[in-house]
């Protein structure tokens, strides 16, 4: 490695650092922190860099599970090892492969882009997502996403799985509904309407946050399309025999006029 290149792979540590991410942290619009990974083809040679100080960083190395064993490694010794540095800006996470793609990102402003994107897809779901707040309409789209699995992988050996209640959620709405602003309210009145369907059978509670499709769904859409089209039926039935009556009514007012007119 050159001395440039090596100036490189320094300010590119120190500058990712200043926003290092947390251990745990929620994906918000506010977010924007950065990973620092040194990765080999063996998980256990790998590196999770916590600081640097000159040519010396400090980390953490792959204990099989997660990034712990504290180490100490001089940017003399990567040789073999893959800089990955990932950056979390709002909801958007991008990769950096290396030094070079790292510098041509970030000065290009890269991840602003790919967060207009998104905040602009975000905004366009917003005006066209309209909340369902009929059970029926909740059962059938959970139904049409599960014919659609159907269709895409086994078919009649699919059976329903238990999912998550933000599995659900998302199958309804996608998922950028996480981030709309009336979430908190809606997924509370989705909730509802899923612990409804669990009262009346045609989902059940496989846990406390997990559910899965009943048989009787199919059942209970059946009887309200019927219903729906008996009362649609009744409709245009009462609306022809108001016309049927108005037009017998003009008929004999008619009737009546021409009677007195030729008295």
């Amino acid at each position: 490695m050159s001395k440039f290149q090596g100036f490189l792979l320094r300010k590119a540590i120190e500058r990712s650092l200043r926003k290092a991410a947390p251990n745990r942290f929620a994906y918000r619009a506010s977010n924007d922190f950065y990973t620092v990974v040194f990765e080999s083809d063996n998980p256990a040679e790998g590196m999770l860099v916590d600081s640097i100080t000159g040519n010396q960083i400090s980390g953490r190395v792959w204990n099989g599970e997660r990034y712990e064993i504290e180490a100490m490694m001089g940017l003399d010794e990567i040789d073999g090892l893959q800089l990955k540095v990932t950056r979390f800006y709002g909801y958007e996470r991008i990769s950096y492969e290396g030094v070079r793609d790292y510098w041509v990102s970030e000065l290009l402003q890269i991840p602003f882009y790919y967060w207009l994107r998104t905040y602009v897809r975000q905004k366009l779901y917003e005006v066209k997502t309209r909340f369902r707040h009929d059970r029926i309409d909740v059962l059938k789209s959970l139904v049409e996403h599960h014919l659609k699995e159907a269709a895409d992988e086994t078919g009649i050996l699919l059976v329903p799985e238990a999912k998550s209640i933000i599995q659900l959620i998302t199958e309804v709405y996608g998922q950028r509904v996480v981030a709309h602003p009336s979430y908190k309210a809606e997924s509370g009145r989705f909730r509802l309407i899923i612990d409804s369907l669990v009262e009346t059978g045609e989902i059940v509670a496989t846990k406390k946050h997990e559910f899965r499709l009943s048989a009787k769904a199919l059942a209970t859409i059946a009887e309200y399309e019927q219903v729906e089209r008996r009362h649609k039926d009744s409709v245009v039935h009462n609306r022809r025999l108001f016309w049927l009556t108005a037009v017998l009514a003009v008929a004999a007012v008619a009737q009546v006029i021409i009677i007195i007119s030729n008295g």
